[in-house]
């Protein structure tokens, strides 16, 4: 998910001019390496684990899940709310689809990603809006930092489904 506010289709490129963020666009400036290539995982990975604040965790994580969240669910919830409650919608909308999947795979009501999501939503616009960075923290640190930030979050819908 993008945490700018910037229209999903439009991006500046160098050259000052507008063109259309495509699929291809997006992961590129995400991952580093385009769509498909060798080492896109790895550093999708290597960019989201160490980030320098939790919120810009997410714009690395799933860049082809986050291209539509952010198309589909954060730009338009962005114009007409500020970005940290669209950005806590969209998390709470992805946790839905999780949810919805587990569901249709179980065969069984299954609410487990939307609270978690909902906390991670929650502690990425804290963070946003804060803003707290640790840019200058050395990047094993970063790592540590943001997982331990998924699995706090993660702490209550652990806790909720042991009963």
């Amino acid at each position: 998910m993008q945490s700018t506010k910037s229209k999903s289709s439009e991006a500046l490129p160098e050259n000052g001019k507008k063109v259309r963020l495509t699929l291809r666009r997006y992961v590129k400036r995400q991952n580093g390496v385009r769509l498909g290539a060798s080492g896109s995982f790895r550093n999708m990975l290597v960019r989201a684990f160490g980030a320098r604040g939790f919120d810009r965790f997410w714009t690395h994580w799933n860049p082809i899940f986050s291209f539509y969240l952010g198309k589909y669910i954060f730009h338009p919830v962005s114009q007409v709310m500020p970005v940290s409650i669209a950005l806590v919608i969209t998390f709470v909308a992805n946790g839905l689809l999780h949810d919805a999947v587990t569901m249709a795979v179980r065969l069984e009501p299954a609410w487990f990603f939307t609270p978690w999501f909902l906390i991670m939503g929650l502690m990425a616009a804290i963070h946003r809006q804060l803003p707290v960075r640790y840019a200058n923290v050395p990047f094993l640190g970063r790592i540590l930092i943001n997982t331990l930030h998924i699995a706090v979050a993660l702490i209550y819908p652990v806790w909720m489904h042991s009963f």
